[in-house]
């Protein structure tokens, strides 16, 4: 299970979304309830509501509740933490633990991590900065 990053990350997310895209509370929550009025109706996803984005967008709302992943997916924002420099590292070795578990695999994972490296090589200066947007 992934988990979400934390609730000012996605506070300030939402907030810069809004700005850039000229959303007022009202214009998002009305778009918004209007393109999942189906949902809403069936009770799969809540309503929005001015209070509501506003509790979340100022960081008041310290709980990443479905409401907010789905007013994420909504801005298309990603409410998930991306992978950290650790856990790429911990990805690795639980490769490496399955080659010794399963030799088999060795040579068909390691001709897959040299392609890997190549492309990332050959794309490295088309890829965006780190918080850079495309």
């Amino acid at each position: 299970m992934k988990n979400y990053r934390s609730y000012l990350q996605i506070a300030s997310e939402i907030d810069r979304v809004l700005k850039a895209q000229r959303l007022t509370l009202r214009d998002c929550v009305d778009t918004y309830n209007r393109k999942y009025q189906d949902d809403i109706a069936n009770n799969i996803k809540a309503p929005l509501n001015k209070d509501f984005i506003q509790r979340v967008r100022s960081g008041k709302c310290k709980v990443i509740s479905r409401r907010v992943v789905d007013l994420c997916v909504f801005l298309q924002i990603d409410p998930y933490d991306q992978l950290s420099e650790v856990s790429a590292i911990q990805e690795l070795k639980d490769i490496e633990n399955l080659i010794r578990q399963y030799p088999v695999l060795e040579s068909g994972l390691l001709r897959l991590l040299k392609d890997i490296h190549r492309l990332l090589e050959a794309n490295l200066e088309k890829m965006p900065l780190s918080g850079e947007v495309v």
